[in-house]
C-alpha cells in the first residue's frame, strides 16, 4: 500500500492550497 505517497501528495496540495 503506498498510503504514505498519497498523504505527502495531500499535504503539499493543502500546504499550498
Amino acid at each position: 500500500v503506498e498510503r504514505r505517497r498519497i498523504y505527502d501528495i495531500v499535504n503539499v496540495l493543502e500546504s499550498v492550497g
